[in-house]
């Protein structure tokens, strides 16, 4: 064979190994980070959707608005709200329509969540809570405060117990007896001459015993005396008043403690309303403990719905429907999405030309070296010269990306883990490919060399024999 010849033969090997290795990395790229199912996969079995689902729920609470959830723990519910299941869903629809736009089948790059899952999950999440939380804290939720006679301290005892529901109406009784009692004693002491004031606390007391500027002197010395023996005999003679007084004023108290839940401009403070209407006859009338719990339930369940329809409403304003990804891309961004897209419709028609090329190159070498055996073994060099080199060089990026991973800080290994988990799957197919190119170099060489030094001969001669001596027999 010529020189001429020769160096053909070179030229056009070495152009089929390089389109060998080309085609090795480009059917290993169609096989992984080309393939959305590939992508999909090695996401969930290398806990790829575990690792984003921690990051959504970070970026969740510290989304999450302020007050939203009053005295529920946002970070559980959000745990529960961002499922691994929703976040391989969203994932996977992402994949989709991001490979959509890569080769091709879609002209815009939608890359977006769906955030209603999670705030449907979320707000029956604080639903629940809600219910289950105490009223004081499921007031403060609805930043209602319980006018008139009920503060946070009274609604705790009268929702404590029965002995502590009933123990907390007398103290309330008794407390506005003692008012009542109060202002009667200011008003008898101011009313009654100081003759009177005296024969409370002087026996046998004579006016004429004293003069008007020594009386004045021992009504002032003897105040608290005084008052002490006028309130007893203001209970003792006048108790029936007293009782009526103490009535009216609770019937005061219950009139301005109460109010018309339809006259409220909101669904949340009527609900307040129904709920301090309730507290406050509990308070102030002789309902038994089972009816005021009764009635207090009701109310409170229903606060909790409006509250949680509230909470509801502000996450709704807070938390867009779907969050598109690429609405802050920068012009750069953009290119980068174009430059991408570019590169794997490239590879995709790589995938067809490659192939093309390679059996062009093996027409070539026919027609230069004019034998089967001979063409056989250059392509198998070819395929070893393209295949045996990835091998090594696969494995090599093996040990290294291992060592990377053994460098990361811990904070970050997680998210490494997935990367590495993923990276070594792409190179493992590589190396697959590669292999799959050695072991057909290897096939095809041996071949060669079987043709060139006889041994299919001697085996066609061999199966001759075989058969003539079956013949024979």
């Amino acid at each position: 064979m010529s020189l001429a010849r020769r160096l053909a033969v070179v030229l056009v090997a070495l152009l089929l190994t390089t389109t060998l290795v080309t085609a090795n990395v480009v059917a290993a790229a169609h096989l992984t980070v080309l393939d959305p199912e590939f992508v999909t996969t090695s996401m969930e079995e290398e806990g790829g959707y575990a690792f984003v689902e921690t990051a959504i729920e970070d970026a969740a609470v510290s989304a999450a608005p302020a007050g939203a959830t009053g005295p529920v723990n946002t970070s559980e519910l959000l745990a529960d709200a961002v499922s691994e299941e929703y976040v391989a869903a969203q994932t996977n629809a992402n994949v989709d329509r991001a490979y959509a736009y890569l080769h091709g089948d879609s002209e815009t790059l939608n890359l977006s969540v769906a955030t209603g899952p999670i705030r449907e999950n979320l707000s029956a999440g604080v639903e629940r809570e809600l219910r289950n939380a105490s009223l004081a804290d499921l007031l403060r939720q609805s930043d209602a405060d319980l006018d008139g006679p009920v503060n946070a301290s009274t609604l705790a005892r009268l929702t404590a117990n029965e002995s502590s529901y009933e123990a907390t109406k007398a103290e309330f009784r008794e407390t506005v007896r003692e008012r009542v009692l109060d202002e009667a004693v200011d008003r008898g002491f101011e009313r009654a001459s100081n003759d009177e004031l005296l024969g409370l606390v002087i026996e046998d007391y004579d006016p004429r015993d004293y003069t008007e500027a020594e009386k004045e002197r021992m009504v002032a010395e003897r105040e608290p005396e005084i008052r002490v023996a006028l309130r007893e005999y203001i209970e003792h003679e006048r108790g029936d008043e007293i009782d009526d007084a103490v009535e009216d004023q609770i019937d005061i108290v219950r009139q301005q403690g109460t109010t018309d839940p339809a006259t409220a401009e909101t669904e949340l403070e009527a609900a307040t309303a129904s709920v301090q209407n309730t507290v406050v006859h509990g308070l102030t009338t002789n309902e038994s403990y089972q009816s005021f719990q009764s009635n207090l339930s009701e109310d409170r369940a229903e606060l909790a719905t409006v509250a949680a329809a509230e909470a509801d409403a502000r996450l709704a304003a807070e938390m867009p429907d779907r969050v598109d990804l690429t609405e802050n891309a920068t012009g750069a961004d953009q290119q980068g999405f174009e430059q991408a897209r570019t590169g794997a419709q490239w590879l995709d028609r790589l995938a067809f030309v490659l192939p093309v090329v390679a059996l062009a190159l093996v027409g070539l070498l026919y027609a230069i070296r004019r034998s089967v055996a001979a063409v056989a073994s250059d392509t198998g060099f070819s395929l070893l010269a393209a295949g045996v080199p990835t091998v090594v060089a696969v494995e090599l990026a093996r040990s290294r990306l291992q060592s990377m991973a053994a460098e990361v800080p811990a904070e970050q290994r997680q998210a490494m883990d997935v990367l590495v988990g993923i990276a070594g799957r792409v190179i493992g197919t590589v190396g697959d490919v590669a292999i799959a190119l050695s072991i057909a170099g290897v096939v095809l060489v041996a071949g060669s060399l079987a043709v060139r030094y006889g041994a299919v001969d001697a085996l066609r001669a061999k199966l001759g024999d075989e058969n003539q001596d079956r013949g024979m027999l």
